[in-house]
């Protein structure tokens, strides 16, 4: 790894078959002195009497339907963990190449992009970006789109870089206010974060992907970052 410089209810819900069970309560209410010796019973919320058939009133009805209605709803709501990923747009960004163009972000809308964040005297950076350039190779037809941004302090290091290794995909000369913008939890005063640092970002302009060295895989082997690609072009 490197861094870089800087109980009355009861309700059962099998999972295979929804049953709504009411435990029952039995009240017996005496009748008042003078009145005929009969009793009445509550149950299941509902009044009779012993010698009458029960008959449950509408409140009883609807308070059923509406625990029915509620457990649909929620066997209907995804459970944790399996929530849909609110994806985020890309922030804008332009800057110059190391063959003294410009790049503005906007002209990535509608590819596949990788951004690299990453510095020539690292040897994994040199390592990923032969990878990275064969890579670029297999899809760049397909829409796949490769963008290094180099994090040097002396930029004149950084043609030489690229000849050396024969990087044909874009490399930006860039500064920290892009890293601020695309890597959580760094700042100005703690711009650290280890290196090379991936970004996915998918045909709508969305980050999709985040793949650091030495916690996200991605980051150190080009066959899984590469199934993560194809799913998107």
């Amino acid at each position: 790894m490197r861094y870089l410089d800087s109980e009355v209810t009861l309700v059962q819900l099998p999972f295979e078959n929804h049953v709504l069970r009411m435990r029952s309560t039995s009240v017996t209410v005496q009748a008042q002195s003078g009145q005929p010796s009969s009793s009445r019973l509550i149950r299941d919320g509902r009044e009779c009497r012993s010698n009458e058939p029960c008959i449950a009133p509408k409140t009883m009805s609807k308070l059923r339907l509406g625990l029915l209605i509620l457990i649909s709803i929620v066997y209907s709501v995804p459970t944790l963990g399996q929530e849909k990923e609110v994806k985020q747009p890309a922030p804008y960004f332009i800057l110059p190449t190391w063959d003294g163009n410009t790049l503005r972000s906007t002209t990535l809308k509608g590819k596949v992009v990788v951004l690299e964040f990453f510095q020539s005297w690292c040897p994994d950076c040199q390592k990923y970006s032969v990878e990275l350039e064969k890579l670029y190779e297999r899809h760049k037809e397909r829409g796949l789109v490769i963008v290094a941004i180099s994090h040097d302090r002396d930029k004149s290091v950084v043609a030489p870089y690229v000849k050396k290794y024969s990087v044909t995909y874009p490399v930006l000369l860039g500064d920290i206010s892009v890293a601020l913008n695309y890597i959580p939890g760094i700042t100005p005063q703690a711009p650290k974060f280890s290196i090379p640092y991936l970004v996915l970002i998918d045909r709508e302009g969305n980050i999709v992907g985040r793949f650091q060295q030495g916690r996200e895989k991605e980051a150190s082997d080009i066959n899984l970052l590469e199934e993560r690609i194809k799913k998107l072009l």
